[in-house]
């Protein structure tokens, strides 16, 4: 196997499918949720994502 940063490349991988995993977190509680939490909670919830 070639050695070109291999740790570097998992790093990366396991960076972008963690934001992958969350944005779609974030948007099925905020699809599906709605109803249940008020509209502020939800705001809330999308400024702190906009944070990370």
């Amino acid at each position: 196997m070639p050695q070109m940063a291999p740790m570097h490349w998992i790093f990366l991988f396991i960076y972008s499918f963690t934001l992958i995993y969350i944005f779609n977190n974030l948007n099925y509680f905020i699809f599906f949720n709605k109803p249940q939490f008020s509209s502020h909670t939800s705001s809330k919830n999308i400024k702190t994502s906009w944070k990370w």
